[in-house]
């Protein structure tokens, strides 16, 4: 799974949660609306969002938020 990290400059920097690495690509080559934490698939040389991950990803971590009582 490749999630956004965060934004430096210009550039996105991804996580690739399968192989726990860090990769820094041209801010150009997403959505405008990117948002840090997005699960994102590349196509195509670009790219897109994945908003089915996206919303799984963020619905877990507000699960263990609650069970942590957070």
């Amino acid at each position: 799974m490749i999630i956004v990290d965060r934004f430096e400059g210009d550039s996105v920097v991804l996580e690739d949660t399968d192989i726990e690495r860090f990769e820094v690509v041209d801010k150009k080559l997403f959505p405008d609306d990117i948002r840090e934490g997005d699960v994102v698939e590349e196509r195509g040389g670009s790219y897109i969002v994945n908003s089915e991950a996206t919303q799984k990803r963020r619905q877990q971590i507000v699960e263990r938020l609650r069970r942590m009582g957070l």
